[in-house]
Order: structure tokens, then sequence, then C-alpha cells
């Protein structure tokens, strides 16, 4: 089966000026070494706070994120069979609510990397946040 990526709920309702967290979430991901991961938001409606890895530990995590392009990017790379299981959280994103609006979550990269190098095609889900 294709690795999936997508977010822990469909639709975040938020309150402006309040934070948030996104969860990234995956299934499918035993074979996976790393997983570069690359989100569009939008800029005028939300911002990027901070990136926590979610409940499997990465060999390494990053997560920052590019305001002027709403692009969020979040690199994990995991140890041999230490990849996330189905369903879990591979990542926390904290967000504010900035102003209100809509903002579609959609993965850009979608792909893996397996073990030697190889890339895998993922399937990815979409997601919305609405602030009011």
């Amino acid at each position: 089966m294709l690795p999936q990526l997508g977010f822990s709920d469909a639709v975040y309702e938020i309150a402006s000026g309040q934070d948030f967290t996104i969860k990234l979430t995956g299934q499918n991901l035993s074979g996976a070494a790393t997983l570069p991961i690359e989100v569009l938001y939008n800029n005028q409606v939300i911002s990027f706070v901070r990136g926590e890895a979610g409940e499997t530990t990465p060999q390494s995590f990053d997560a920052n994120a590019d305001s002027s392009k709403g692009l969020l990017t979040v690199n994990a790379s995991y140890a041999a069979n230490a990849a996330p299981k189905d369903g879990s959280v591979i990542a926390n994103i904290v967000m504010r609510a900035d102003n209100p609006g809509v903002s579609y979550l959609i993965y850009r990269s979608k792909t893996v990397t397996g073990p030697n190098g190889e890339i895998i095609n993922a399937q990815t889900q979409a997601a919305r946040v609405v602030v009011k």
C-alpha cells in the first residue's frame, strides 16, 4: 500500500488571535527513512509558531516556515525499522490564527524516501483552517 500523509482533522475552526495545533499524520510508512514534508498554507490567515516531533522519536527533526510564501517545511529522519506506526502523529505544528478567513493545508511534496534513498510516492489528504 502507498504511504499516506494527512492531518488529524479535516477542518480546524479557530477564533482569531488563538494558537492551535495541527497534527501531521501518516499511514503505511513502515519503509520510510526520511519524510521531507512541505505544506502550503494561506499566510494572510495563519502563521507558523513552532513545530515539535510527534509520537515517534526521529533521529533528526526540523520544522520551520517561509512565512512570505506560506510554506511549512518539516524534515524527519528515522533509524531502520523505527518509522512512524500507522495512524501515528509525525509532527505537532503550532500555528496562530491571525486574521478571519480560510486557509487550506495542502501537501506540496508527495514523496517519502526509503532506506536506500529510493523515492516512494505518497497519497496526501488536504485540510482546511477556518478562522473566525
